[in-house]
């Protein structure tokens, strides 16, 4: 399966551009318990996000976002910041704002994931 066979319909053009535009190397890994997606930085400076291929596309979709904010974040600030902290919170708001609409996520999804974004914590699911 392809990537943009995970994302919502109505999300795919933006996704491409964020892709396009970042250059992002994206991977869809098998199902892990422990965590939905990752962003690492390899010792060769290879920077790589996996996604869990088990998601549903909203979730897929929200992680892959999540992540992408920790390799723009990475990009700007190095390892000299929190994961999950100021900086982090302004650029996953500021990149998940073209993506809510309903025409993308389901009005009770889209309620919950504007609440979360007021201030993002390091996991969704809890929201």
């Amino acid at each position: 399966m392809t990537l943009m066979s995970f994302i919502p319909v109505n999300a795919k053009k933006k996704v491409r551009y964020l892709i396009n535009r970042h250059l992002l190397n994206i991977v869809i890994a098998p199902e892990r318990k422990t965590k939905r997606g990752d962003f690492r930085v390899y010792s060769n400076g290879e920077k790589k996000i996996t996604l869990n291929k088990d998601l549903n596309k909203y979730r897929f979709l929200i992680t892959l976002l999540h992540e992408i904010a920790h390799q723009l974040v990475f990009e700007i600030f190095g390892n000299n910041i929190k994961p999950h902290g100021i900086e982090w919170k302004k650029n996953f708001k500021e990149i998940s704002k073209p993506f809510l609409f309903e025409s993308i996520f389901p009005q009770p999804i889209l309620d919950d994931l504007k609440k979360y974004l007021i201030n993002p914590t390091s996991s969704t699911d809890l929201d």
